[in-house]
């Protein structure tokens, strides 16, 4: 397969992302992996088997198409973050390491929010085009296909946006007043 095509290196960055670090030692972090992973997968399955029915996917493909479009934004936004990180880093060292990590545990659930943003376009196109349901609602495999992918989206959507405030507080040194991180 054509290194171009080949989205292993995301998901095994992905995979390593979800790892607790605490200083040289790392661990797994089990929530995480069943949160972003497993929660998915059994929505998808009991969607999928249960006779559930995606009534409106036009809905979900309009908003898939729009996520797209606003996860490659975040992305650039966060690679500017990066680069200021990457600046500052011969003045400030390893102390904005955890920061550096943490934009870019962040860059890797975008592409893989956005990566499974088109796979959940291209699966409720497909599933419309197959359904044998007089008004266009999605049913069975192709229904828990696109519930398994929208929840996995919106768990790493979730992960990205604790990401993001967090470096943003470090980042910009956001007083202690209003930063949510410190506790009163």
């Amino acid at each position: 397969m054509s290194d171009r095509l080949d989205p292993r290196d995301l998901f095994r960055g992905q995979w390593k992302a979800l790892t607790l670090r605490a200083g040289a030692a790392t661990r797994a972090d089990l929530v995480g992996r069943v949160l972003v992973y497993l929660v998915p997968l059994a929505a998808g399955l009991v969607a999928g088997l249960s006779g559930f029915a995606i009534k409106s996917p036009d809905a979900i493909l309009a908003g898939l198409a729009l996520l797209v479009g606003g996860l490659l934004a975040v992305f650039a936004q966060i690679a500017g973050w990066r680069e200021r990180l990457t600046e500052r880093s011969r003045p400030f060292g390893e102390t904005e390491e955890s920061d550096r990590e943490s934009l870019d545990e962040a860059v890797t659930h975008v592409l893989v929010a956005s990566f499974w943003s088109v796979a959940g376009l291209i699966a409720v196109v497909a599933g419309q085009s197959t359904t044998n349901e007089v008004d266009g609602s999605l049913t069975g495999l192709s229904c828990g296909i696109v519930v398994a992918i929208g929840l996995h989206i919106a768990m790493l959507f979730m992960l990205v946006i604790f990401k993001l405030y967090d470096s943003y507080l470090y980042i910009n040194r956001v007083s202690d007043r209003l930063s949510g991180s410190v506790r009163d």
